[in-house]
Formats: C-alpha cells, structure tokens, sequence
C-alpha cells in the first residue's frame, strides 16, 4: 500500500515538473526549439511556431533541417552530428550569420543557443532561437550612421568644428558650430570654450581638465551637457585633440562636437523601459508564486475539512463540512485556473464554470444518468474579484439543486448560463426541473447560509437577482461587466 501511495506521489511530481517545464518552455520570450539525437523535432512553443510559420503540429517529428535555408542544410547535418558527441551549452555557428527558413520560405538572421538535456530516453537538444532581424536592421543603420559621421567630419556642417589656442579661447569658427550653439563668428572668437560648458562643470574645473586631458594624451574625449547661448541644453559627443607644430610644441586644439540629445533622449527611454519592463516580469512571477502558494493552502484546507467529515459521525456536521469544502474547492479552482494559465489577473470564467459543476457532481457523488449538468456559457474572461463570488453563487446553487430538487429517485436537469449582454453586464443563470420550492419560500429573508451567501455575494458584484420557482427553480443575477473584462460569443 505504501509503494502504491509513494508511486502515486512520485507520478504526481512528474506530471507537476512536466507541468511546469512546459509553462517555462511557453513563457520564454525565444522560440524553443527541442530536437532528440536523431534531429527529430520533439518539441516547440508558440514563439517558434510564430517565428517560422508552421503549426506546431506540422514541426513535431520533422527534422530540424526544415528550418534551415536549404543551402545550409548539408553543413548543419554535420554541425549537429558533432554536438551530439560533445553536447554542451554554447552558442551555435560562434563568428558565423545564421538564418533561419520560414514556411513560406522567406528568411531572416537568428543567433541559436544550444544546451542539451539528459533524459531518461536519451539526450535531447534545446535550441533557442532569436529573431535578429530589428537587431540586424539597427546595427546597420548605426554603421551607416557612423559612416555618414567620418564623411561629416570633413565638411558636412552638422558637426561643430571649430580651433582652439592653448589657453582654450576659440580661434575659429564654422556655420555648424553656430547651428549647434546659436553663437555668431563675432560673438565668440576669442571667448574662452568654457562657455560651453554648464556651470555646475565649470565649477569642477571641467574646461580646464579637458585642456589638460588632452595636452598630455594627445586626445580627450566625452559625452556630457553643453550650453547654447540661449541657455538651452544639448546633449554632446566632444573631441578634443592636441595640435604640435613641426618642433612639437602645442600649437592648440581641434575640437569636434557632435549634437547627440536625440540618441541620449532614446538610450533614456530604452533604459526606463527595460526598467518597467523587469519590474513588470518581477511582478508577474510574484504574483504567479502568491497564487500557486494560495493554491496549495486551499487545497490543504480542503483535505483536512474532507477527513473532518468522513470521522466526525455526525450527518448535519458532516454535510456543513462538505459545503464548506466546496466554497473552498471553488475558490482553489480559480487559482489553479490563474497558475495553469500563467495569468495572474484573470481567467476564462466559462471554463472555469465547466470543471467548478464537474467537481461539485463529483463531490456529492451524483450519478449523471440521474441528473445531468448542462452548461451554456459564452469566452468571459474575468478578474479574480468577479471569479470569486461567482464561483461560489454557482456553487452553493448547483449544490442545493443537487440535495433538494430531486428527492428520491427522481431525474432531472441542472443548468447553468453564463451571457454577457453587450459591454454592458453579464447574467448568470442557475435552474433545475426538479420539483421547485415550497409556495410560502421567501428567498430575500431566508435563514438557509447557503442563500444568505448567494445574496450576499449578489450584492458584493453590485447585482440584481431574480428568483422563479414552479416548477423548477431558477436563480438569475445581472452584474456590471468590469471594464477590463473580454468577452465575446464562442
């Protein structure tokens, strides 16, 4: 009994692992591709299957070569062969430009990560692949702007050119230099440079180090801000370089300016939003780890309410306890539906309906052919502050259904709908043919907990609800759709 419990249990942290490996495999911002020793494609996420346009179902069983631009193929064969008998992680074709062959047959440069994975059925190979066509295109616009500035240097007027003495007072001046810094030739020749800079460099005795820098090095350079006559800031590339004469001696300094605010105003937004985007990811895994701990607490809860009412001999108790464990089971639900999903803000609320009325039949041990669940629900996806309360409406109705609305051997229905009307509202709507409450019910002031729950839940998602009963029951509630709920007809 113990080696079965043990198996049971070592089988559930495989399928758990599995689980989780195959999330991290969907979550991975590269398409993902796993191959066995063969080269036969096992494995791919949903970045791959975007990347190359095939559907996951044509990539499994292929050979990786069909991704492959077909004059690279032959070669690949042989570069995979020899990782096979040296699998390590590395990256692929180190020095070369590697592309990769859409369905289409278009292709694209990619970098490739190679790391193997030791399984029991033998070593596979993780491959990632990144689409570096944006990289490509922004490296060459950069090597095209780096061309244009060697051509500019010469004569082109959007740079700053301009001749310094030794003491650093300006000997000459050109039309970019008085674009960049809105100085006339008559205005500045003969003016010390350290006008340029701001004051809180001038305090520094940066102008003077500059000189100095360059006097001794030959060369002195810098990315920093200047000043325009009109105060203005401007974010600079500056060269500064020593002149000699025939003897040696200094003679002054050439200095070249480049206006780069745009790029310093880009590299700023880049910065700031590689910054939110890593606190976005942090808060996402943070908010995925509080669900799958919530999860689990649930589920504890659950198991130890479940053994309290299989020892406490007590029917009433019994069936207080059940009942609780469902409201628990239903909310457990819907933080094993934002784990799986690997959302943690909202969850599709028709699927999450579908298993919530299994599991409630399961519990109270329904036969189907007796009484059968039918379900009507449009694609609602809804935050866990609208989940929560309807998952337990749903609940503690299907569940009184169940233990009331058909007493004896009688068969019947229970029905559950889930509409939304427009962008407006949504209705959900629990009935069963069964044989309907007593004329004398008065559902608004009853002392049931179940029904005092519904109502209280009802009015929680700012809702109206409507009770008909004869024959049958039925439970209607109309609620506000939230703003950030999507949904549509399936």
């Amino acid at each position: 009994m113990k080696d079965s419990h043990d198996d049971g249990v070592r089988k559930q942290e495989g399928e758990d692992g599995e689980g989780l490996f195959r999330s991290l495999l969907e979550a991975a911002p590269d398409g993902m591709v796993i191959a066995d020793e063969r080269g036969t494609i096992v494995l791919v996420n949903g970045e791959a299957e975007r990347m190359f346009g095939y559907p996951r179902a044509e990539l499994i069983g292929q050979k990786v070569e069909v991704l492959v631009p077909q004059q690279f193929r032959g070669h690949h064969e042989a570069q995979r062969e020899g990782y096979i008998h040296d699998p390590r992680t590395r990256p692929m074709g180190i020095g070369m430009e590697l592309s990769g062959r859409r369905k289409d047959g278009t292709e694209f440069p990619v970098e490739i990560s190679l790391s193997p994975l030791k399984t029991a059925q033998g070593v596979l190979v993780s491959a990632a692949v990144r689409d570096v066509t944006e990289r490509r295109r922004i490296q060459q616009a950069l090597r095209e702007s780096e061309q244009r500035f060697r051509v500019l240097v010469h004569g082109v007027k959007d740079y700053a050119i301009y001749m310094l003495d030794p003491e650093g007072r300006v000997m000459n001046w050109t039309e970019a230099a008085e674009a960049t810094t809105g100085y006339q030739t008559e205005e500045i020749v003969g003016q010390d440079f350290s006008r340029f800079f701001t004051p809180e460099d001038r305090e520094r005795g940066k102008p003077a180090e500059a000189l100095r820098g360059a006097a001794e090095a030959g060369r002195w350079e810098e990315e920093s801000w200047r000043v325009r006559k009109d105060g203005s800031r401007l974010y600079v590339s500056t060269v500064l370089t020593a002149l000699h004469d025939e003897q040696g001696r200094l003679t002054g300094f050439a200095t070249v300016t480049r206006d780069i605010t745009e790029r310093k105003r880009v590299e700023e937004m880049k910065r700031k939003e590689e910054q939110m985007a890593e606190a976005l990811r942090r808060e996402v895994l943070l908010r995925r780890e509080i669900h799958h701990r919530v999860k689990n607490s649930l589920q504890i809860v659950s198991s130890l309410l479940f053994l309290h009412a299989q020892s406490i001999g007590d029917p009433r108790l019994e069936e207080i306890l059940n009942e609780s464990r469902s409201r628990v089971t239903s909310i457990a639900l819907i933080h094993e539906k934002l784990y799986r999903a690997g959302n943690a803000t909202k969850i599709d609320f028709a699927d999450y309906i579908q298993d919530l009325v299994r599991d409630v039949f399961q519990a109270l041990r329904i036969n189907r052919a007796m009484i059968a669940p039918r379900i009507e629900t449009q694609p609602v996806l809804v935050g866990v502050d609208v989940a929560v309360p309807c998952g337990l409406i749903v609940t503690e109705l299907v569940s009184n259904a169940l233990r009331h609305a058909f007493p004896g051997a009688r068969t019947g229905e229970v029905a559950v709908e889930l509409h939304p009307n427009g962008h407006d509202t949504l209705t959900l709507r629990v009935s069963d043919n069964g044989q309907g409450m007593p004329k004398d019910f008065d559902w608004q002031h009853t002392r049931t907990l179940g029904l005092q729950l519904v109502n209280d839940l009802a009015r929680q998602l700012d809702g109206n609800i409507k009770f008909e009963s004869g024959p049958g029951t039925a439970v209607t509630i109309t609620f506000p759709q939230p703003p950030d709920a999507e949904g549509g007809k399936s």
